[in-house]
């Protein structure tokens, strides 16, 4: 009996390589997204850190009072930061959506033709199983047919 092949296995092979690299794309893309949205939680860290140290400072008084002008200009820098990072994390956050929607056009294009495959694979099979037992009957036929006739 001869083996199922699946006539378009080449252009299955190709979705299968597009899909992996859509697939690399958007994992790519979402852990730059989420490297930078640490980022801005840890600007936010400091900023709460710095914002403790500064009410220390402002209890104790003296001559500590000019950290704690040191610390609100740090502490307003770090906002200005976190900006840019909010910023950053909604054009990330775009190119992520952009990606996994590559990502699932591809993967629907690859299951399509793997489900194409499996309905001619399955067409093949019974086929196969029609001829196998066409074959079988006829068999049986010649052998009545031959054990009638020497009757």
């Amino acid at each position: 009996m001869k083996k199922f092949k699946f006539q378009y296995e080449s252009v299955l092979r190709v979705r299968k390589t597009r899909e992996d690299l859509a697939k690399r794309s958007y994992a790519t893309a979402l852990e730059n997204q989420t490297r930078v949205e640490k980022e801005l939680q840890r600007i936010y860290e400091s900023i709460e850190k710095s914002r403790e140290r500064s009410l220390q400072l402002q209890k104790t008084g003296g001559r500590d009072a000019h950290f704690a002008i040191q610390i609100a200009s740090y502490i307003e820098g770090a906002y200005q930061q976190a900006d840019r990072k909010k910023d950053e994390i909604e054009r990330l956050s775009s190119i992520t959506q952009a990606e996994h929607a590559k990502y699932m056009q591809s993967y629907r294009e690859r299951k399509a033709m793997e489900k194409l495959s499996e309905k001619q694979e399955t067409r093949y099979k019974k086929e196969v199983q029609k001829k196998q037992t066409k074959a079988a009957e006829d068999i049986v036929m010649a052998r009545f047919a031959r054990d009638s006739s020497e009757d």
